[in-house]
């Protein structure tokens, strides 16, 4: 492990949390702003804001500009109201070890409190005072947008049967993989990058959010559950429509076909069915054959940024190669 790029993200990361978590000053009204310091408080491995100024330090011109924090906070800021409301609509009890906005409160508070963050994070990115701050602030919004779209499918898919490999790549590039995608972009964008350095790292984003949802999806049924910081299975409890799910509608013979569609059209479901559906997923290899696909998007993000200079891209290869080993 190269110690001087892990103490670079160690640093980066504090000083993104620290930011993150003092933002909010305001106290009333309580109903709004206690949840809200409650979700900044939160632990976070802070990624977004990561590749936010490492994609700004890759192509800078000029001297450093401590002015991109705010950037950086801003995206960590927007993902943790996509975290609130995502919540709400999985029914999830707990969040990074933590009782859940909406099971603390309410629904309606945690559907508020998720509002204030979505302009709480533009505040931030407006004291970013650089240059091209107006092309950050549309790609910020883009990615706003996006996201919404994404959890939408997220939601649509639910109710489908049959969801095509492709289909869940276009749900997990907007719902996940464009936030983190527009991160880097953001911070390259602010660092005053040529058009082709913002491809490279745009490409490296899309590569990226790929393998960090597919690694989600592995989690949620590999992972320690005290390290995940919320419940496996999850998504299997929710019938999402994973990676694992997605891969099995092309691989299962039709009888174990049969019994994961028919497990996952039950609303409640209970240990056994759970179990089989994992049962299900190891016996045709699933699992390695994820670990395998994020291993190979991993690659190819480190390879798309092949045009960056060496000394600059090194910590985003490190980060990259972080994620794919992730147990949280």
């Amino acid at each position: 492990m190269n110690k001087n790029l892990e103490l670079k993200l160690k640093t980066i990361k504090n000083k993104v949390d620290i930011l993150v978590k003092n933002y909010i000053k305001k106290n009333n009204p309580i109903l709004l702003y206690e949840p809200a310091k409650y979700s900044l408080k939160s632990e976070g491995k802070r990624i977004r804001g990561l590749l936010c100024v490492l994609g700004y330090e890759a192509v800078r011109k000029g001297s450093f500009s401590n002015n991109i924090f705010y950037a950086a906070s801003s995206l960590e800021i927007l993902h943790l109201f996509t975290l609130i409301h995502d919540d709400i609509m999985d029914n999830a009890d707990s969040r990074r070890g933590r009782e859940t906005i909406h099971k603390k409160w309410d629904t309606n508070t945690a559907i508020l409190t998720g509002d204030l963050l979505v302009g709480v994070a533009y505040n931030s990115l407006l004291k970013a005072k650089f240059k091209n701050l107006v092309y950050a602030i549309n790609e910020f919004n883009d990615a706003l947008i996006t996201v919404c779209e994404g959890q939408g499918y997220d939601k649509l898919f639910e109710t489908y049967e049959n969801i095509k490999i492709k289909e869940y790549y276009l749900m997990i590039e907007k719902k996940t993989g464009k936030l983190i995608e527009s991160s880097v972009i953001i911070g390259a964008i602010l660092g005053e990058a040529n058009k082709s350095q913002i491809n490279s790292l745009s490409n490296y984003g899309k590569y990226i959010g790929r393998a960090f949802q597919i690694k989600d999806d592995l989690l949620d049924i590999i992972a320690d559950e005290k390290k995940l910081g919320k419940s496996k299975y999850g998504d299997i409890k929710e019938s999402k429509k994973t990676y694992f799910y997605a891969k099995a509608l092309s691989c299962f013979n039709s009888k174990d076909l049969h019994t994961l569609k028919f497990i996952f059209q039950k609303k409640s479901k209970s240990d056994s069915d759970i179990n089989k559906v994992v049962e299900l997923f190891e016996k045709y290899n699933l699992i390695i054959i994820a670990e395998n696909e994020i291993n190979r998007l991993i690659t190819l993000a480190k390879k798309s940024i092949n045009n960056i200079d060496k000394s600059k891209r090194e910590p985003l290869e490190f980060l990259a190669d972080k994620l794919a080993v992730r147990t949280y």
